[in-house]
């Protein structure tokens, strides 16, 4: 476990040197941060990895018996945090908030972690650069422009391809394959890519 996250706070650390190098991915209007290896090269990658360790290291700091073992996790879960929100990844957010609140919710003292979440989710987002408040601002936008409606069109096809194929699905890297192939209409074949990891695992694992 502990091998597992120390290569996980390396891809972490790594992508905050580079970031404030400035090295970082610039789209959708935003400085996104990256990584330097596979599990974390782009910035949806990056994200979604930082976003599954974090809640581990959390866990650490109240299960870990030894003080050296607590004290690594307490200064490694702010690092994936910080790493996981200059990603400007907003899926990566809301599946790091889901797991947050299961966590919360099995605490037996959720008043005070919950009051303490408030807090840091606060100061957080107040710290956070105008860049990023827009981007997660936008997370609970109820207008679509055309771009947001036809994500949203492709997420659904991505919901077809987990109803039709639950057990192994389309297959890894398949889904633009799969849904030229079989997902479109005859007239306008779209080979567009899923847009989001979520949906892409459901889909072709």
């Amino acid at each position: 476990l502990w091998t597992y996250l120390c290569l996980m706070l390396y891809v972490g650390i790594s992508s905050l040197v580079n970031y404030f190098g400035g090295h970082y991915l610039f789209a959708q209007g935003i400085d996104r941060a990256v990584g330097l290896t596979s599990a974390g090269g782009g910035p949806n990658e990056l994200g979604t990895t930082m976003a599954v360790t974090l809640p581990i290291f959390l866990l650490l700091i109240g299960g870990e018996s030894s003080k050296p073992g607590k004290l690594a996790a307490m200064l490694a879960a702010p690092v994936c945090a910080v790493a996981m929100l200059l990603t400007g990844s907003r899926a990566s957010l809301l599946a790091c908030l889901t797991g947050l609140h299961v966590l919360w919710w099995r605490s037996r003292r959720r008043l005070l972690w919950g009051a303490l979440g408030v807090v840091a989710c606060v100061i957080g987002f107040v710290l956070l650069p105008s860049q990023y408040k827009t981007r997660y601002e936008t997370t609970t936008h109820k207008s679509l422009n055309a771009s947001s409606a036809y994500r949203i069109k492709t997420w659904l096809t991505g919901v077809e391809m987990m109803i039709d194929r639950p057990v192994f699905g389309v297959g890894a890297g398949c889904f633009g394959a799969a849904r030229g192939k079989s997902y479109s209409s005859s007239g306008h074949r779209s080979f567009i890519e899923s847009q989001s990891l979520n949906i892409q695992v459901v889909s072709e694992l």
